[in-house]
């Protein structure tokens, strides 16, 4: 244990065994929450709370796949049977159902996306959030209020040209975010998104080679890729009594990747004679 900004309060975040949402179940529970460890590796997600248990935490896990809303609405349950509530919820995972008969993935060109998976990665991203904010938001009232946190990506606030779909729903993701906060602000329940850039999760890691890892750190003022343990810090302050005014927005968090013209680096090269 590390503080007690989130004592008391209990959390619920998803896709929470690897990566973002491990970094984030963790650090929720370091600040005293006590937290459902939701993912559809439900091993994996035994063994993160096991981490989270050696080092003082109070959490389980609980198996969820984050496309169907019977499962996610049985994980928020878990939380209230568990532990009394619901006082904050972290919509991270993919909810990605696979289309059936269509044997490619999905595309990085529009011209050759093949309707079932650009519907399919639609699903995945913004509607698999907002069935997380409907099963949710009940308990929230309940609580007198509470904080959802959604995990976008600049992906949807910039033109996105590694996965269109990807990009069109972590958009949607952003606009859902200030719907909901507008909607529910009344009850207490606050609503943001952040946004992450390139974050070296198994995922992010995988998704590309060194010399486009490269090219990415190259653009980033900050000289260095982020780690998920980045976001973590961000969603343990949306989930504490410090944001209390803050709804709506979609915070980027990326080393500065996206606050510079396109040419920076190449400028930066020229003045500095590289």
């Amino acid at each position: 244990m590390s503080g007690d900004r989130l004592r008391d309060k209990v959390a619920v975040v998803t896709g929470a065994a690897a990566g973002i949402g491990a970094a984030s179940a963790a650090a929720m529970a370091a600040e005293g929450a006590s937290v459902v460890v939701g993912d559809i590796r439900l091993g994996a997600a035994e063994r993160r709370v096991e981490e989270i248990r050696e080092a003082g935490g109070t959490a389980v896990a609980h198996e969820v796949d984050a496309s169907d809303g019977a499962s996610l609405a049985s994980l928020v349950a878990r939380a209230v049977d568990e532990f009394g509530g619901l006082d904050v919820l972290h919509n991270n995972a993919l909810g990605i159902r696979r289309p059936e008969g269509v044997a490619s993935r999905p595309q990085n060109w529009v011209h050759e996306s093949e309707e079932e998976w650009f519907d399919a990665m639609l699903h995945g991203t913004v509607t698999a959030t907002m069935l997380g904010i409907k099963s949710a938001v009940e308990h929230l009232r309940a609580r007198g209020g509470g904080s959802i946190i959604n995990t976008a990506s600049i992906s949807g606030l910039v033109g996105e040209v590694f996965a269109p779909a990807y990009g069109a729903g972590k958009a949607g993701v952003v606009q859902l975010t200030r719907g909901v906060a507008a909607m529910y602000g009344p009850d207490g329940i606050r609503c943001n998104a952040i946004c992450p850039g390139l974050v070296l999760s198994p995922t992010g890691d995988a998704s590309f080679d060194d010399r486009m890892k490269a090219a990415w750190q190259r653009h980033t003022p900050m000289r260095r890729l982020g780690r998920p343990e980045d976001v973590a810090h961000l969603a343990v302050y949306l989930a504490s009594d410090e944001s209390e005014y803050l709804t709506g927005q979609a915070l980027v968090i990326d080393g500065g990747f996206t606050i510079h013209d396109p040419t920076w680096a190449d400028r930066l090269d020229i003045e500095l004679g590289d």
